[in-house]
């Protein structure tokens, strides 16, 4: 076997070996019968990968034992590194990467969408390969498979996952809002906007308790929630509600308003997780 040794930066991929029959060119970033054998390193797992003849697979793993469907099912299945980028595959057969966090409340989520700008709704009615690994600009997404349980809302570089909103489809008192939210997470949102009671919330704020669950147990339900319709698709409470839960407006809110603290009066009630407003910070949506 030539040992062939590429350092790629822009996509962060490391060829460390390739067979006889194989062709410098490919340089580690195509997978097919030409390539069946190659072995790379990717940087942004990190780890060995080599090409079955149609899709780069970690080392030890086998088409008998398929790329997994979410970052839980890795974490369940023990192969986890840690927080980073992992390749996943839809149910159809689409292969991709994604930014699993291994960490925050028992780790296993999904990057599934992202909003980095005041102005922009992160909803949509199709699932978006691209948007499970933009972790620094807007990316609009949804759920790719109804088999999720949580969804958490989180700023990107959140100590001890705080401030952090976790959304339980399953648990809290049942409703219309209940169910119209998940289905605008599983890419069924809305053509009208909803504004409905909706169960299953709790937060993690510097503001309550430092940072520990709130409630305690069972779940906090959120008056009016807004759930916007497609085109405009956000997630928030309403103009008179706490400030203290998830308000992700399409534009700044102008006072009076009740938010512990922002960056900038831009990021009122545009980008704020349990009462904190971040306009530097990206806000991760993620599912588990």
């Amino acid at each position: 076997m030539a040992a062939l040794t590429f350092l790629l930066p822009l996509i962060a991929i490391l060829v460390v070996s390739m067979p006889t029959q194989g062709t410098a060119h490919s340089l580690g970033l195509t997978c097919t019968s030409a390539q069946q054998g190659d072995v790379r390193y990717n940087l942004l797992l990190p780890g060995v990968e080599y090409c079955d003849g149609h899709q780069w697979r970690p080392a030890g793993q086998s088409p008998n034992n398929p790329t997994p469907s979410s970052c839980n099912e890795i974490l369940l299945n023990g192969d986890s590194h840690g927080d980073g980028f992992y390749p996943l595959a839809t149910s159809d057969g689409t292969h991709y990467l994604a930014y699993c966090d291994m960490t925050c409340a028992g780790g296993g989520w999904t990057l599934f969408a992202t909003k980095a700008s005041t102005s922009f709704q992160f909803f949509r009615n199709t699932f978006n390969v691209d948007s499970a690994s933009a972790t620094d600009h807007d990316a609009a997404g949804c759920i790719p498979t109804g088999e999720f349980n949580e969804v958490m809302f989180k700023f990107r570089n959140s100590d001890s996952c705080c401030p952090s909103i976790v959304y339980n489809k399953n648990l809290g008192a049942a409703s219309a809002g209940k169910t119209n939210l998940n289905n605008a997470l599983q890419c069924g949102v809305s053509s009208t906007d909803q504004i409905q009671d909706t169960d299953g919330f709790y937060r993690r704020s510097p503001s309550y308790n430092r940072c520990v669950r709130d409630p305690t147990s069972n779940f906090h339900s959120i008056a009016r929630l807004h759930t916007y319709a497609a085109g405009t698709a956000g997630l928030s409470e309403d103009h008179s509600g706490t400030d203290q839960w998830i308000d992700m407006w399409q534009t700044p809110e102008s006072p009076p308003h009740a938010y512990s603290a922002h960056d900038t009066p831009t990021s009122r009630g545009a980008k704020c997780i349990a009462g904190h407003c971040l306009g530097a910070e990206p806000i991760y949506v993620m599912y588990r």
